[in-house]
Order: C-alpha cells, then sequence, then structure tokens
C-alpha cells in the first residue's frame, strides 16, 4: 500500500449543499427566521449562527416538538428563556461562543439530549438540574470561569465525553464517578494534584488529558497505570512536567504495544543537528550517491572556499565534493518523525532518510503536513487494519494516534459530520503505490463507523435488513477488482480505470447511500497486453474457477487456446484464481445480482474471448476477407443468441451508408481483424459499464442522495 511518494491521502472540502447559517450582525429579521423555520420542519435542524442576537426569538416554540438538532453558536445570547424545556426531542445544543453567564432550571427536562456545547461563555456554575440529563453523552464546558468542577456533572450517568479544558480548576471532588466516560479533557486549568483514587471509579475512561497545568510530580501516573487495567492511553505531551518527555515515550499506548508495534517507532541514530551550508569537521552531512540516493558522510575538513573533504559512513571512503550538493541533517530527536513537516530541515535527503528508516522498522504510514504519504510494504500486514485499531482510530485527534489511513478517513468524517460540508479524500501515486488498497481501507472504515447497526441499539442492528448496504458496499470492490484490475510489471492487481467513490450520509452521520462513477478504463488490455502482463482478471477466473458442467455450459476452452489471453503471463504467483473467482461471484449475489445476470456476464466474458481465435484468409483474386472456419463463430453466436451468417455477414461485408443508400462494403483481411478486436473491447467495455450501474442500483440511491458526502 502506498501513497504519496508513493501516494498521497487527504481531506479537501468541497462544494456541497449551501448552509443556512448567515452572516448577519444585527439580528435576524421575522422573514429570515421564518425561512429558517420552514426549512427545519423538514430536516428537523435549525443553525442560526453567527447572527449577532442576544436572545432566542419567540418563533422557535413552532418548532420546539420536532426538532433534533438547535445551533446557536457564535451570537451574543447572554439568557435562555425557560422555553428551552419544551424541546422535549432535542438530542443536540450547541450554545457555544455566546456571553451566557446562567443556565435556567429547565434545561434539565431534555430527557433525550445527547450533545451539549456550552464552550467559550462565561458560565462559572451549572443548575443542579443538569444532572437530570440521562441521554447526555457529551458535554463540552470549556473555556469559561469554572474554578471547580460542578457536582451535578459528577451524576450524569451516561456521560461519554467531558471537555472541562481552559477554566480554573484546581483539583477534583471526591464524587468523580463518571461511570461511563471514556474521555476527559483537563488540559490548560490549574491543577496542581491529581489523586488516582477519585479517578478509580471512571472504570470506561480511555484518555486523560492534563496538559498545561501545574502539576509537579508523576506517582500519580504510575497509579493509574497499575490500577487502571482498561485504560488504553494517557496524554501528558506538553505538561509541566519534569520528565514530560519520558513519560509520552514510555506510557503512551501503554497497554497496546503489541498493536501498535507497527505504527509507532522509536528513534535509533544518534545525530547532531547540522547546516549543510557550513559544515564543521566531524559533522555528518547528507552526500549525493548514485545507488542510494543519499549517504550519510563526516567531514573531514574545508579543502577550498567551495569544496569539502569527507568521508563516508559504512565504506569508509574519503571524497571530495562541492559544498552545494551537500544536504543538511536533522538532530536526532526527529529520527522517525511521524509529522514530517515538523523536520528542522525540509530537504530531499532527510525526507526519504525518515521515510527509510520508518519503512524499515514497518511504520509504512508517515504524515507530510496535510497529507499521509504512505509506502507500500508488498507483503501483508492484516494487524494494523483489525477491527481493534479501527476502533483505536474512532473520534481521536490526529495527533493523538500514529499515522494511519484511517486517521485520515476519521477527519474526513468528522469534519463532514460538524461542519456540514462535503469532503473528499485524493489518493494519488504511481502504478503500484497502493491507491486501490488504502481506497478499500477508507471505505471499510467508514462502513464499519457510520454504518447503520453502529448507531442503532443492538437489538435492532441484528434484525434483517439493518446494515446491509454498508455490506454492499464492501461487496463492490471484488467485483470492480475482478473486470477493472489486472497485471502489470509494477503491480499484480493494478486498477486499469479510474473510480470515485461517493459515498453518501445523512443527518445522523449514518450511511445512506452511494455511487461508483468510472472513468477512462483501459479497454486495449482485453486484446493484447505486453510481456509478462494479464488481462483482466475475470477471464482467468472464470476459466480456471469454473466446474465441468459449468465449461461446457459457456463452451470454454484451455486457457492456453485463447489467442487474447497469449500475449503475456497466464499465472501469478500467490494467485489463486480459481479461489478468487467464487469470491467474485459470492460477491455478485451479495450486491443482488440474479442467476440470469451472472450468466449473461459468463456468456459475454466467454463470447469475447473466442473473438480472438476466430481466422480469416484473403480470396486469391481479391482481397476480400474469407471466414475459414466457422466452427469458432458458431460458439460465439450460441453464447450470444445471434445466427452465424449474420455475425460473419458484419465482420466480412459490413453494412455502410453512401450518400442516402446503404451498400455493403468488402473488407480486407486486416480490416476484420481490426473490427473484431474493436468489437471485443467495445464489447467488455460495456458489459463494465453495465456492472457498475448494476452495482449502483443493488446499493439503491443516486448520486445527489444524503445530506453530504464523503467522496474518494
Amino acid at each position: 500500500m502506498g501513497n504519496d511518494s508513493s501516494k498521497s491521502a487527504t481531506t479537501h472540502r468541497t462544494s456541497g449543499r449551501k448552509k443556512l447559517s448567515l452572516g448577519v450582525k444585527r439580528g435576524p429579521s421575522v422573514s429570515v427566521i421564518q425561512r429558517h423555520l420552514e426549512t427545519a420542519q423538514k430536516s428537523r435542524v435549525l443553525q442560526l449562527r453567527n447572527f449577532g442576537m442576544k436572545i432566542l426569538p419567540e418563533q422557535l416554540q413552532e418548532v420546539c416538538e420536532i426538532l433534533r438538532n438547535l445551533d446557536v453558536s457564535q451570537n451574543r445570547i447572554r439568557t435562555i428563556p425557560i422555553f428551552i424545556g419544551s424541546f422535549s426531542n432535542l438530542k443536540q445544543l450547541h450554545l457555544c461562543n455566546n456571553e451566557l453567564e446562567s443556565l435556567p432550571n429547565e434545561i434539565g427536562v431534555l430527557k433525550k439530549l445527547e450533545v451539549l456545547d456550552l464552550s467559550c461563555n462565561q458560565l462559572g456554575c451549572l443548575p443542579e438540574s443538569l444532572a437530570g440529563l440521562c441521554s447526555l453523552k457529551i458535554l463540552n464546558i470549556s473555556k469559561n470561569k469554572f474554578t471547580h468542577l460542578p457536582i451535578c456533572v459528577c451524576h450524569l450517568s451516561a456521560l461519554n465525553i467531558l471537555d472541562i479544558s481552559s477554566n480554573f480548576i484546581e483539583f477534583l471532588p471526591d464524587e468523580v464517578k463518571f461511570l461511563k466516560t471514556s474521555e476527559l479533557n483537563l488540559n490548560q486549568n490549574r491543577l496542581n494534584s491529581l489523586n488516582a483514587a477519585n479517578l478509580m471509579h471512571c472504570e470506561a475512561l480511555r484518555i486523560l488529558r492534563v496538559e498545561e497545568n501545574c502539576l509537579n510530580k508523576t506517582d500519580f501516573i504510575s497509579d493509574f497505570l497499575i490500577n487502571s487495567n482498561n485504560w488504553n492511553f494517557i496524554l501528558t505531551q506538553g505538561a509541566t512536567f519534569k520528565q514530560s518527555v519520558e513519560l509520552k515515550r514510555l506510557f503512551s499506548f501503554h497497554y497496546d504495544v503489541r498493536l501498535f508495534q507497527f505504527l509507532c517507532g522509536k528513534r535509533m541514530k544518534k545525530l547532531g543537528s547540522v547546516n549543510a551550508t557550513n559544515p564543521k569537521e566531524n559533522e555528518h552531512v547528507w552526500v549525493p550517491d548514485a545507488i542510494e540516493g543519499f549517504v550519510l558522510g563526516v567531514v573531514i575538513r574545508n579543502v577550498a572556499d567551495d569544496r569539502v573533504l569527507l568521508k563516508i559512513e559504512g565504506t569508509g571512503h574519503e571524497k571530495t565534493i562541492c559544498r552545494e550538493e551537500l544536504q543538511s541533517v536533522n538532530p536526532a530527536k526527529l529520527d522517525k518523525i511521524e509529522d514530517m513537516s515538523s523536520l528542522s530541515y525540509l530537504n530531499e535527503a532527510c525526507v526519504l532518510h525518515n521515510l527509510r528508516q520508518r519503512y524499515y522498522s514497518s511504520l509504512i504510514y508517515t504524515y507530510s503536513g496535510l497529507f499521509c504519504v504512505v509506502i507500500n510494504p508488498y507483503k501483508w500486514m492484516p494487524h494494523i487494519y483489525s477491527t481493534t485499531v479501527m476502533k483505536s482510530y474512532r473520534g481521536r485527534k490526529r495527533h493523538e494516534v500514529p499515522p494511519h489511513i484511517f486517521a485520515v478517513a476519521d477527519c474526513a468524517y468528522h469534519e463532514m459530520l460538524y461542519q456540514r460540508e462535503d469532503q473528499s479524500i485524493l489518493c494519488t501515486g504511481e502504478s503500484g503505490a497502493g491507491k486501490t488498497e488504502n481506497t478499500k481501507k477508507v471505505v471499510q472504515y467508514l462502513a464499519d463507523i457510520a454504518g447503520a447497526g453502529r448507531h442503532m441499539r443492538s437489538s435492532v442492528a441484528r434484525s434483517p435488513g439493518k446494515g446491509q448496504l454498508e455490506n454492499q458496499l464492501l461487496l463492490a470492490n471484488p467485483i470492480l477488482e475482478a473486470f477493472g484490475n489486472s497485471k502489470t510489471i509494477k503491480n499484480d492487481n493494478s486498477s486499469r480505470f479510474g473510480k470515485f467513490i461517493r459515498i453518501n450520509f445523512d443527518q445522523s452521520g449514518c450511511i445512506s447511500g452511494a455511487n461508483i462513477e468510472h472513468y477512462l478504463l483501459e479497454k486495449s488490455r482485453t486484446v493484447r497486453q505486453a510481456e509478462n502482463e494479464r488481462s483482466f482478471h475475470f477471464f482467468y477466473q472464470l476459466l480456471l474457477g469454473s466446474s465441468i458442467s459449468k465449461k461446457g455450459t459457456f463452451l470454454m476452452d484451455d486457457i492456453d487456446n485463447y489467442r487474447f489471453l497469449t500475449n503475456g503471463n497466464l499465472i501469478i504467483p500467490n494467485v489463486d484464481d480459481a479461489s478468487d473467482l467464487s469470491n467474485t461471484l459470492n460477491a455478485m449475489k451479495g450486491m443482488d445480482f440474479s442467476d440470469t445476470d451472472i450468466d449473461a456476464v459468463m456468456r459475454i466474458t466467454c463470447a469475447i474471448l473466442l473473438l480472438g481465435n476466430l481466422s480469416f484468409s484473403e480470396d486469391r483474386t481479391s482481397d476480400q476477407a474469407i471466414l475459414v472456419d466457422d466452427r469458432v463463430a458458431q460458439k460465439i453466436c450460441c453464447l450470444l443468441g445471434l445466427p452465424v451468417s449474420d455475425l460473419a455477414k458484419a465482420f466480412l461485408k459490413p453494412r455502410v451508408k453512401v450518400g442516402r443508400d446503404y451498400v455493403h462494403k468488402a473488407q480486407t483481411r486486416e480490416q476484420v481483424q481490426y473490427a473484431v478486436e474493436a468489437i471485443a473491447k467495445a464489447s467488455y467495455e460495456r458489459m463494465f459499464r453495465w456492472l457498475v450501474t448494476r452495482i449502483n442500483r443493488s446499493l439503491g440511491r443516486s448520486a445527489n442522495s444524503g445530506a453530504t458526502f464523503i467522496g474518494i
């Protein structure tokens, strides 16, 4: 798998539907509010962001019973009216970036509320009724004026994520019992101590963040590691600990060392930072090399104003080289760095060295700013794509977990979910870089975190039909690979077409449909291939994996007897075409292809192969082509349901229009062979186009369905 330098994957915001929020600063007019309310009647989502409002409009009561999501962020609201309690079905309430100083007790009756965002306000306390929010899962009260953690927060039984960063909290109360809380953010407070016993009741806690506090001891960290066997992560980077770097290295991913050993690396070399523009004696520099690209050298002395004598490490050879050809070396602490944009010297040698060192340690993913660079390992690494690894990346910020394509996909998903803007993930690279494999991993991750079964109760998720859409989305890959991929010199499973996969999501973030667009199928590969290459996989799967009865039904011959397949290799080492046929047919059945559809695909495929076996000669007295033996033509017509005479006439004497009349034009042998190949290529392309259309129909949605989409 590889992308960027091999392959790159990154998220881009693309134009989607127009957002409801407007940039009015003096409060919205009645007509504007009414227009938003009419929209909310259908979508059950109301956004009144950045309107400069000081109070909530009373007209909101018109949609109080149907509204699911209310966002009034980035206004100047100071108080919330008591009619907020009438929003009985509200699940998300966003009040961030306002001027709130208090909340009414009526907010505690919102029993279905799951997300409450109160960040960036002037709050110093919360009403005790808040403890009645029995469904609240996410609470954000960061960037307020809290001097202590409100007791009501400690009794939120369903709370999963709590963010109280950027306040003035000095200690945690003894009553802390977040039984279901998995993430607790205490960054940028005034904590001077943490009693591990206070948090021992937090059985589900996975992430504790305590950066930028007044903690000066590390004893509590060891207490947590000893007493909290369920914790996966402890983040302490950036804290005021004397040993913060050591803590990060020792304790990050403490309980998942085996799981993340191929995603996290350790530094190896011990080199100082060197500026190659003015190297000194005994300093290291990167030296150009015809074979390795760059090798490490040690400066012996300057022999002229622009030349340096140095010794190549490893070989010991001495070499005099122009100073301008040397490149700087980064300090040791940056070896195997996860994000190359953090390198002190971002030259070609340092980038290649960092990628090579990570690759030698089986660390195939590396960030480069917004991009994710992937080096194809040319071996299976299933342990870094397991379900457990996917769960570890779900909802994590990019710097909290090692580089991975899952992190790119998760970033795109959450940007789409919270910004309500369409996203795209671009996979680019040369043939064999790993674009296809990483695309499949993105689809797999999105299907896992956004499948219908993930957003329902377990009993509902197990009911028939639930989760079928995301399963079919995954089943599309084996079909597209069988008919659109082939072996090339660089890649045994090279995609010979471009595709754009559009995954649609509804308002709640569930997958609501998908659509696949294909481009530029290399149809010429149907009739001829270069040396050591193959045609499309399905030809070989069908001939090597079909039963004797199927071979008789579809008039198949030995694979060596087909002219269209004898130009290149027939067998790929370590690839079982017979087994792959079973996977392809199972995927087609999973996509609701009928037996008639599958038989039709097999008939057309066999007919295309037989077209290459048609033999023609020329008449002695003219250049007219002649069909030497019509037995192959009879097989083709039997498979396609055509009269033999019509097929022969179409190739040998095609009907062409001359003026207003039609005449039959005589064809030479070369012209007939060209026509046969053209028909074979066109037939395969149309069959491939039909397969993609049929897959899209099984996915059950058009290209424009869903509230937002992620394109891959």
